[in-house]
């Protein structure tokens, strides 16, 4: 289960969704202890003194490149994100008066009550999306292509997006490069940026009064209906 979890939510980067399997560990341990490893273990390094340095190497080493890379977490100060949260709410009340707000990413705003009034709309979340462009789901992109090129919604909330392809070579570099193709040029396409939020992972989305002027980017057209 842990391994798949892994793959599936973590990409496989690290085994960060393990914590099943460790705990087992832990517990076929404390069995094997009890049931006679103590004393096993006891007579093995009595005599051998290269074997306690054996297995303080064995318990020290996995972790020590860890902990030498452990760093407090940094986050924005409190007022910087009061502020932000502040001026997020007031953006999305003025367009939830115009027309609907797409909730992409941030949807915790939704969750504890930061943002009420905005109806959540599930089908254009984040996660379901990347998973939409892993798989090449051309007919599921179709709905959302529409619905930004006819701009059905006042303002959309995603965190900062742009256009860079990276390859292959990149960790999550074919992720990147799905989303990009299937989400973050169409988008930008039809949308531009209001507000960017960057030390907060924030950006707000309104329709395009202009075309985009790049370029090198080729924007999906739809007839009229």
């Amino acid at each position: 289960v842990g391994i798949i979890a892994s793959v599936k939510i973590g990409g496989g980067s690290n085994l960060h969704n393990m914590d099943m399997f460790l705990i087992a560990l832990v517990f076929v341990a404390s069995l094997a202890w009890d049931s006679g490893m103590q004393n096993w273990i006891s007579a093995k390094i009595q005599h051998r003194y290269w074997l306690n340095i054996l297995l303080g190497l064995v318990v020290i080493l996995p972790a020590a490149r860890d902990m030498m890379q452990a760093a407090p977490l940094v986050l924005p100060s409190h007022d910087y994100t009061q502020a932000a949260l502040s001026e997020i709410q007031k953006y999305i009340g003025e367009a939830n008066n115009t027309g609907e707000v797409l909730f992409m990413d941030q949807r915790q705003l939704l969750t504890f009550g930061y943002i009420s009034g905005v109806p959540l709309i599930p089908e254009y979340e984040k996660k379901r999306m990347m998973d939409m462009a892993m798989a090449n789901d051309a007919d599921y992109f179709e709905h959302f292509y529409q619905d930004i090129y006819d701009h059905r919604f006042s303002m959309i909330v995603n965190e900062p997006t742009w256009i860079r392809y990276q390859g292959e070579d990149y960790n999550f570099g074919n992720e990147n490069d799905a989303w990009v193709y299937w989400v973050s040029i169409p988008l930008l396409c039809q949308y531009e940026p209001l507000y960017t939020y960057q030390d907060v992972g924030v950006q707000l989305l309104v329709p395009r009064k202009n075309p985009m002027d790049n370029e090198h980017i080729i924007c999906p057209q739809f007839p009229d209906e």
